[in-house]
């Protein structure tokens, strides 16, 4: 394998491990490692097709991402605020205590987003387990996505699959 070659793989894994570190767009991470390389190889590894196949993974899967803290809020009768608050308070928190606080800081947004909107802690406390919970499965959903695309990828690199 070439220098290129081992540079993917080296996309490939950071996007992986970025399903599920915040701020960084793992699944985006490897379709664009997957379809730079494919341009640059001239489509021998990898065909079209399979980039197109894994883009549109990718915004499934971020769509997921995003929609699985909004249906595990639902689900546990928020409103729509405690899913924005949840993104609020993720940011805010990953920017001032990286991945400790992306996670602290998204159950404090998606309580006070709901305890805003409803006054109740109890319920604000109950929207914000289904978005947390809503989150992990979309979260997970997306890190096996992203095992099987790298795995399957590595392969073709060296002509297994």
């Amino acid at each position: 394998m070439d220098v290129y070659a081992w540079l993917l793989i080296i996309v490939l894994l950071v996007g992986t491990l970025g399903t599920f570190v915040p701020m960084v767009p793992g699944m985006w991470l490897i379709f664009a490692g997957i379809l730079v390389y494919g341009l640059f190889d001239s489509w021998t590894a990898y065909s079209p097709v399979f980039v197109v196949v894994v883009g549109i993974l990718a915004v499934l899967t971020s769509v997921l991402d995003y929609g699985g803290a909004m249906i595990g809020a639902k689900k546990f009768g928020a409103s729509n605020m405690a899913p924005i608050g949840a993104l609020v308070g993720s940011v805010v928190g990953g920017l001032l205590l990286n991945i400790p606080g992306t996670l602290l800081g998204g159950i404090v947004g998606a309580i006070l987003a709901e305890y805003k909107r409803q006054r109740s802690l109890p319920h604000s406390l109950r929207a914000a387990a289904g978005s947390l919970i809503g989150t992990a499965i979309g979260s997970s959903v997306q890190l096996v996505v992203a095992m099987v695309i790298t795995v399957y990828a590595i392969f073709r690199l060296q002509g297994v699959a």
